[in-house]
């Protein structure tokens, strides 16, 4: 009995297009060179709109991934390219609850459309368990347990904001995790003094090879 395994193999390999692998990254083509320059300038011009008080420390992550082709996930991609700038500012604001609002009314002025549900999750609960300092159950409550905000950006850029102390930066890493890295700065922050800091930071896919 003959077996007709080849023509079924090679069908399979014209079907999910997974025989030659992906296209090439060319990470450090031109074109994929000057997309990531357009977005570092506009990720600058949101941090100077956003007016956020006194830098403290920055960071970026910049990194490609892989698209999956196989008989249960077809993305639209070989390859796509992820930049997040990170920037991390110190306040004159009196006291948590308005270092909140400021960087609430920031990003708005800033010309961003934050996410409005999460903004009332941050809000309200500092109010219910920050302000006292624990949750219903008795566990304690700081600056560092609130949830982050997202907001939708000028130019195509997501920005995420968060709240932290001293402890929390130090404690918080800033990955991000990628088959192909160009390049990662992790922001320095092990000697920030006492108070209270915003962390925001500026993201978006900036080049993709179509699959």
């Amino acid at each position: 009995m003959k077996v007709r395994a080849l023509p079924i193999v090679l069908a399979g390999c014209v079907a999910l297009a997974s025989c030659t692998g992906p296209r090439p990254l060319d990470a450090h083509g031109q074109q994929a060179t000057t997309a990531r320059a357009a977005m570092t300038q506009q990720a600058d011009q949101l941090f100077a709109a956003l007016d956020a008080g006194v830098e403290v420390a920055r960071g970026i992550g910049d990194g490609c991934d892989a698209g999956q082709h196989n008989w249960k996930i077809d993305d639209p991609y070989d390859w796509r390219c992820k930049r997040v700038l990170t920037r991390i500012t110190a306040t004159d604001a009196p006291d948590t609850t308005a270092v909140i609002a400021q960087a609430i009314e920031s990003v708005r002025a800033a010309g961003c459309t934050p996410d409005e549900r999460e903004v009332d999750m941050v809000t309200r609960y500092w109010a219910d368990y920050g302000l006292r300092g624990r949750t219903d159950a008795g566990r304690p409550y700081s600056i560092d347990d609130l949830p982050s905000f997202t907001a939708s950006c000028p130019g195509g850029l997501r920005l995420e904001t968060s709240f932290r102390s001293p402890a929390g930066l130090a404690g918080r890493v800033f990955p991000l995790s990628a088959q192909e890295m160009i390049e990662s700065v992790a922001p320095q922050v092990a000697a920030v003094p006492a108070g209270d800091y915003v962390v925001w930071q500026a993201s978006a896919v900036y080049h993709t090879v179509a699959a």
